[in-house]
């Protein structure tokens, strides 16, 4: 992994751990048996600049999340927006859906559109709404 996909999984992954909803992702090293792993793809022409899957056991449990980061589009963002992308990748691991406003005071690092999460409101860490969300499910 390039160093600086590599310190935009450190980055969002270390918001997280020193926010108020008190959690920490263990990355994995890339094998299934890993509870979370951090990779990148180059795709361009899908639209999304990062990526999340979740994987169940049949009794719906959480077995393990990839997290990936778009090069194809990420590859000339600067470090702050690039830790923008995993750190809203790290809130669908958590179990947070997509959530926005208008106003940028309040605006959730959960706004699905990094044009506004970061170009516009400079986000990239969990806000209030983002932290509730955590707090509520855990």
């Amino acid at each position: 992994m390039d160093p600086n996909s590599q310190t935009a999984f450190l980055n969002g992954s270390s918001a997280w751990s020193h926010s108020l909803a008190n959690v920490e992702f263990y990355p994995g090293t890339g094998n299934y048996n890993s509870p979370q792993t951090y990779k990148i793809e180059n795709v361009s022409g899908n639209g999304q600049d990062g990526v999340t899957y979740i994987y169940t056991d049949s009794a719906g449990f959480i077995t393990h999340t990839d997290t990936y980061l778009n090069v194809a589009y990420t590859g000339g963002y600067s470090a702050a927006k690039r830790q923008s992308v995993v750190t809203h990748e790290l809130g669908h691991v958590l179990g947070l859906g997509h959530s926005s406003s208008s106003n940028c005071s309040v605006d959730p690092v959960m706004d699905p559109f990094t044009s506004h999460r970061w170009d516009t409101c400079q986000i990239n860490t969990p806000k209030s709404d983002d932290i509730d969300g955590v707090n509520v499910l855990y």
